[in-house]
């Protein structure tokens, strides 16, 4: 597999050697001679890990189907499951450990009577026991498996290993058998070449850096010759000038800080500054230097300098679109809350309106029915007629007076147990003569009885809001269904109807109040204020609601209510019997 000179390291190997290890020939050769020996590194590696793998996996299978078959004592077979210089495991079809070797035991430092039954996974450090879980799982049902993971120690080590199982038909009965291989050696290696590329590739990056060597009076003694393209300087116009005459005069205080303290701490200076450029102009620099010891007791510099000015420029963008971003978000912040206020003032002043005019038209429709008591035949229509708009202004203002309420929160809800089917009955029969009177079919589809905690006169108010615009907008002859559905969560009520369905740019805004359509203002006698108030009233009752509608050919309005909560009077949620 490997070709060795007479020091013992490899010249050559086979490509067999590679393929297994994922490297080119090439890279193995230049490791090996880098100072892995065969002897203490990839050798150990190949012969005593793979390849001792694979022969234990075969021992394994040997032995589980020679005990099965009775071919082996029980002596016999133990021993020849500690020869193994492996762990070695069966497990059934559950995970669970049944028969284990006494290397098992001594890596894992715990007693052997321990192992009986336990989970495969429990002797595993805990960010690796899914990964075993699902590798287990995976060749019981696949047949084979192969993963790495971190074998936990009683003192708190923990040893890689490769984990193999094999799914083996033992009696009749599917069993895993697995063996399992110390791999710390090979993720030292592992480590040791990132270790390697991780320098080269620093070195790699670092080559256009400017390497100074500063005196302790910080005279330059030597520029590397990378400074001419980043400053714009020959290396021998700066050899023998103070460096702190071209670091910017804002930032000299600092750079002679931050050396000092690295000094007196004992660690690397690292400052961040502008230096000029030969065109006069500054470019920000980062530095990190080395403390050089001398024999007078003062020591020299070495520094290693880069440009860092797009990521200054970066930091300078980010800083102004965080600015931005917080001036535009106390603007925004100012906004809402003058929205909000205006919003208060505004449904306050309705209220108050609603309720000044409210008063007096109380007691037109008193006197149009007294109008009508008592005025003959010619003159009873207009009373009448008197009585019908005053009503429905009131109505108006009632649905105005009510949103208003709801808007700046005034509104106390008064949570009892209630029997929400027979709510829904209720506005059955309550809406069943305008339902006849255009000749519509009022289905419903509930059970006997539901019980929850809401307020009654709210839940009500819902009921009739969406049954009531269901009849209002379906055609004659049309049909309106209410369903009522405990699910696992919650409660869902949909009305659903068969009318000519919401034009698809009325849906975003159709809660809002006094949003209709152009035809339905036209036909109907509503305010446009009912799905304003039952979107508010639902969510005052801690609900949602949803509307799906396709124009001809229908409306379902959806409503979740929760069934396992109390209302509190401010209208959050409190499970019942709580505090």
């Amino acid at each position: 597999m490997f070709h060795s000179d007479e020091s013992g390291h490899a010249v050559a190997q086979s490509r067999i050697v590679a393929r297994y290890l994922g490297w080119g020939r090439a890279t193995l050769v230049a490791l090996v001679l880098g100072g892995v020996g065969i002897a203490s590194g990839l050798s150990s590696w190949w012969g005593g890990g793979i390849v001792l793998f694979a022969v234990a996996v075969d021992i394994g299978l040997w032995w589980a189907r020679r005990r099965v078959k009775g071919l082996l004592s029980p002596e016999l077979a133990n021993a020849a499951l500690d020869s193994v210089p492996a762990l070695f495991f069966v497990l059934d079809q559950s995970g669970s450990i049944q028969y284990w070797n006494t290397r098992f035991a001594e890596l894992s430092d715990i007693d052997s009577f321990q192992f009986y039954g336990q989970r495969l996974y429990n002797f595993f450090a805990d960010a690796d026991r899914q990964t075993v879980v699902v590798a287990v799982t995976r060749a019981l049902t696949r047949g084979s498996s192969t993963v790495e993971a971190r074998l936990a120690i009683e003192d708190g080590r923990q040893i890689p290993m490769l984990l193999t199982g094999i799914r083996v038909n033992l009696g009749g009965t599917y069993r895993l058998v697995g063996v399992g291989q110390d791999i710390s050696a090979r993720k030292e290696a592992e480590a040791q070449l990132r270790e390697q590329e991780e320098k080269y590739r620093l070195l790699a990056e670092n080559v256009t850096d400017v390497v100074t060597h500063l005196d302790p009076a910080t005279n330059l003694r030597y520029v590397s010759p990378s400074v001419e393209p980043l400053l714009g300087y020959a290396p021998e116009e700066l050899t023998g000038r103070r460096a702190l005459d071209l670091v910017h005069p804002d930032d000299r205080a600092d750079c002679v800080q931050a050396v000092r303290a690295a000094h007196e701490e004992g660690r690397r200076p690292r400052p961040e500054f502008r230096v000029r450029t030969k065109n006069e102009g500054y470019l920000w620099v980062e530095s990190v230097g080395k403390f050089l010891p001398r024999e007078n007791g003062r020591d020299d510099l070495i520094i290693t300098t880069r440009d860092i000015s797009t990521r200054k420029a970066r930091e300078a963008d980010l800083m102004q679109a965080r600015d931005a971003a917080e001036d535009a978000r106390k603007e925004a912040e100012r906004a809402r809350q003058d929205a909000e206020k205006a919003n208060r003032l505004k449904s306050a002043f309705l209220a108050n309106m609603s309720h000044e005019i409210r008063t007096p038209l109380t007691s037109v429709i008193g006197f149009s029915e007294v109008l009508e008591e008592e005025l003959e035949e010619d003159h009873l229509r207009f009373a009448r007629l008197i009585r019908q708009s005053s009503t429905r202004l009131k109505g108006v203002l009632d649905s105005v007076l009510r949103l208003s309420k709801l808007e700046v929160g005034v509104v106390e809800f008064d949570p009892e147990e209630i029997d929400l089917a027979a709510e829904v009955e209720r506005t059955v029969d309550l809406l069943q003569p305008q339902a006849e009177e255009k000749d519509l079919a009022l289905r419903v589809d509930i059970p006997e009885t539901l019980p929850i905690y809401l307020d009654p006169g709210a839940t009500g108010r819902i009921l009739d809001n969406l049954v009531g615009n269901a009849i209002r907008y379906t055609p004659h002859g049309g049909t309106v269904q209410i369903r009522l559905q405990r699910d696992e969560d919650h409660i869902r009520l949909q009305v659903d109807d068969t009318g000519d369905g919401i034009d698809p740019e009325l849906m975003p805004d159709l809660f809002e109040p006094f949003v209709q359509a152009a035809e339905d203002e036209r036909r109907s006698d509503g305010s446009g204020l009912g799905l304003a108030i039952t979107k508010r009233l639902v969510e005052g009752m801690d609900g949602d609601i949803e509307v799906d509608s396709e124009l001809d050919s229908g409306t379902c309005f959806t409503v979740h209510l929760t069934h396992d909560c109390m209302v509190s009077s401010n209208g959050s949620v409190e499970p019942e019997g709580g505090g």
